[in-house]
């Protein structure tokens, strides 16, 4: 009798301790996608990482954050053909002329000469090519699409992922600017009047 007692403790405590290893593997199926894909991301209140500032990208998206009429941040949407969210955003900026309440650039990842690709040149004033993926990769994104919102020092302020993204900018801006955290107008000279390509 208590040899059979003593096996159903051990066959317990196997169970209990089974049962905790396999809730520790599963957890990361049950963090929703979106929070991994943000937690993976840049961090907020860091600056961006170098691979994504490198070769005059930083100089770009500082002037660009400068050049906002109200607010000295800039918008960087990762985009690639492959992604349904990316194509609609693309033809919602088309259509509709949408806008995130301030400068927006496209990091486009995948083939460059694509019918999409021309798309997203169209449709933004600066455009990061990333045909293999290594820039977003490096920064750790790896859903698209994505948001990064960064200040003129490349410090990122706010990020999201999928969904209505250009709500997403204009409702932190919103909030940024309620809370008294809105920047001043740029000074005078520095609004951005080209189109820009980064390789």
């Amino acid at each position: 009798m208590l040899l059979n007692e003593l096996a159903q403790w051990a066959v317990l405590v196997f169970l209990a301790i089974f049962v905790f290893g396999l809730t520790r593997q599963l957890g990361v199926y049950l963090v929703p996608q979106k929070q991994q894909l943000l937690d993976a991301g840049p961090a907020i209140g860091k600056r961006l990482p170098d691979v994504l500032v490198a070769d005059g990208r930083g100089d770009t998206l500082s002037r660009l954050a400068r050049s906002s009429a109200d607010a000295t941040v800039a918008a960087i949407f990762v985009l690639e053909e492959d992604c349904p969210g990316c194509r609609g955003l693309v033809v919602e900026m088309e259509e509709e002329n949408v806008t995130a309440g301030m400068p927006m650039v496209a990091l486009l990842k995948g083939d460059q000469s694509s019918e999409f690709a021309g798309a997203v040149r169209n449709a933004f004033a600066v455009v990061i090519e990333d045909e293999g993926g290594d820039l977003a990769r490096g920064a750790g994104i790896d859903g698209t699409p994505f948001l990064l919102v960064v200040d003129d020092q490349l410090v990122l302020r706010h990020k999201d992922w999928a969904g209505d993204l250009f709500q997403s900018a204009t409702t932190w801006l919103a909030g940024t600017r309620s809370e008294g955290n809105g920047a001043a107008a740029p000074p005078a000279g520095e609004r951005l009047s080209v189109r820009e390509v980064h390789r």
